[in-house]
């Protein structure tokens, strides 16, 4: 990848308790996907909405700048 790029993943939303859990957001394919660490381990998988759907964010790389990237 250009190192001049925006970055592919930004972190959406993060929530810190005993474990970690955050959404990153893949700005090639707009996929989201659910993040959750613990001190054992890691896990991500899609997001789904309400329907089983995978929840994909429409909308053209840099748009967005409320984000961190990751």
């Amino acid at each position: 990848m250009d190192s001049k790029r925006e970055p592919r993943f930004i972190r959406v939303h993060q929530e810190e308790k005993q474990v970690t859990s955050y959404v990153i957001e893949d700005q090639v394919t707009g996929v989201n996907y659910l993040v959750i660490e613990t001190q054992q381990g890691a896990g991500i998988t899609p997001l789904l909405d309400s329907h089983g759907k995978v929840v994909i964010t429409k909308h053209m790389i840099g748009d967005i700048d409320r984000h961190e990237p990751l």
